[in-house]
């Protein structure tokens, strides 16, 4: 319902293991400035379902969204 003022549409991820897309129908997941080692990064995720925001942990060769901010 948009009222935190943050909107996102669910594209799901890019898993490198077997070229496919996941979840693309119910989750958003975006990647963090922060990494957790040198081939871990942390991602936030939304779930269509849920008003909770998420993280988690997940391989840097994989495909996420990025949100850009304008200064």
């Amino acid at each position: 319902n948009n009222a935190t003022g943050f909107s996102a549409l669910p594209a799901g991820l890019y898993m490198h293991v077997g070229s496919t897309f996941f979840k693309s129908s119910y989750y958003a997941y975006f990647w963090s400035a922060t990494e957790d080692s040198s081939t871990l990064g942390i991602n936030w995720y939304l779930a269509y379902f849920s008003p909770n925001i998420n993280s988690n942990t997940c391989a840097k060769k994989n495909a996420h969204s990025v949100r850009c901010l304008r200064d």
